[in-house]
């Protein structure tokens, strides 16, 4: 199995599927619809992951990075068949 962005020790892409979801439907109303990712530096580099893995970029309205260029994960491919809109 490919491991994290990072390391193997955690699934860091589908913590952030449960964060978003745990935090719409728990505590505050979300606009699914309006969901962003901004990072800078290696958070930068996690945006740009979170925007081509297909299990979280459908959940991705649109992301921004400072100083983070992509990882490996972005030659991997589209992770949804609609376009991200990126600010960097």
């Amino acid at each position: 199995t490919r491991c994290g962005w990072t390391h193997c020790l955690d699934d860091d892409f589908e913590f952030f599927v449960d964060l978003v979801n745990q935090v719409a439907e728990k505590y505050v109303c979300v606009d699914r619809s309006r969901v962003y990712v901004y990072g800078y530096s290696m958070g930068g580099m996690f945006s740009w992951s979170l925007g081509q893995d297909p299990r979280t970029a459908p959940l991705i309205a649109g992301m921004g990075t400072v100083m983070g260029l992509p990882m490996h994960d972005y030659l991997v491919g589209k992770g949804t068949a609609s376009d991200i809109p990126v600010i960097g």
